[in-house]
């Protein structure tokens, strides 16, 4: 999972990666800036701040990101408190671990609730004072409209499903 936050609105997308390698990372790169290219300022990303790990530092991480003209910063090494990414991971897994914890189901069915848990961050209204429209969501500041809620259900809940045939609905 490579979690991306963008400053300025506290918009988090999150993309799902096997393995960490630099061409996983590479790829979730390309795909977040095809994903958000509009509602980026400049089109693209500018900064790319990452921890120490090997997918981020490496010579063709250097050169790709090069290429593109964006500027990569580091934290200091054993220090995830000045990481803001990992300010992200934990917006993510602390809901995370609860919504499976209580439903008590399978872990297997994490990326449904990371996904959920994305699209309630998004559409909370931000308290930040770095955010450039302070008591807004995230989404609304990036799209300029309120998001839409309806899609949101309780996660794991239990339900029933009826299937109909053909031959009994074609009966009515």
């Amino acid at each position: 999972m490579v979690t991306f936050c963008e400053r300025a609105t506290n918009y988090l997308a999150v993309y799902y990666t096997r393995i960490h390698t630099n061409e996983e990372m590479r790829a979730c790169f390309l795909q977040f800036e095809a994903d958000h290219k509009d509602s980026l300022k400049f089109g693209h990303v500018k900064t790319w701040h990452g921890d120490n790990h090997g997918e981020f530092q490496s010579k063709d991480m250097d050169s790709f990101l090069r290429e593109l003209g964006v500027k990569q910063t580091f934290i200091v090494p054993w220090n995830p408190q000045q990481n803001p990414s990992e300010r992200t991971n934990g917006i993510i897994l602390r809901p995370l671990r609860i919504m499976l914890a209580a439903a008590n189901v399978s872990v297997r069915v994490w990326p449904f609730a990371v996904n959920q848990t994305q699209m309630v961050h998004n559409a909370l209204a931000n308290r930040g004072e770095n955010v450039i429209m302070s008591h807004r969501s995230a989404y609304e500041m990036r799209l300029g409209c309120i998001p839409d809620l309806s899609r949101l259900r309780v996660m794991f809940c239990r339900m029933e499903a009826v299937v109909r045939t053909e031959r009994s609905h074609s009966s009515r």
